[in-house]
Formats: structure tokens, C-alpha cells, sequence
């Protein structure tokens, strides 16, 4: 459930790219990353696929070990839980 909470927030960057190839105008869309506070000393433009991936694989990693770290929580509470009843 909470990767699927990803997908809109991932599709974002790709927009611009997907709306260049299927409704083509004179004028390019704006491209944007995903997280717009980073200021890059370069200009990101010939990197854009780079970062986005990027950033892609940084949302992923940090998702996975907020999920691990909530899984292990409620098991350590099923755990005590289980222990109490027993006792």
C-alpha cells in the first residue's frame, strides 16, 4: 500500500517527457525533479534521466526501511502482547 502511495508523486517528473512525445507542441514543457528544493551548481537539463533515476532509487530505499522499521515494531508488540498473555 505505501509503495503504491509512490506512483503519483514518481510520475511527476516524467510528465513533461510523456506529454513532449504524445501531444507535441512548439514549446517545450518545464521539467522538474521530483524534490524541488535541491539547487544543483550545474544545469541539470542533460542530466535529467540520470537524476530522476536517482531519485527514484533514494524514494524506494528510504520507503523499504520505513516499512522494515514499522513491520519490526508490531512485532515486538505482538511479541509482548503474546508474552502478557502467558503470563
Amino acid at each position: 500500500a505505501l509503495y503504491g502511495t509512490l506512483v503519483p508523486m514518481m510520475l511527476v517528473p516524467l510528465a513533461p517527457i510523456i506529454l513532449d512525445i504524445v501531444a507535441p507542441m512548439n514549446v517545450s514543457y518545464p521539467k522538474h525533479l521530483m524534490f524541488q528544493q535541491i539547487e544543483f551548481l550545474f544545469d541539470f537539463e542533460p542530466y535529467l534521466i540520470p537524476l530522476i533515476i536517482h531519485g527514484y532509487l533514494g524514494t524506494i530505499a528510504y520507503m523499504t526501511i520505513i516499512i522494515a522499521i514499522d513491520t519490526m515494531l508490531m512485532i515486538y508488540i505482538t511479541h509482548a502482547c503474546a508474552k502478557f498473555v502467558i503470563i
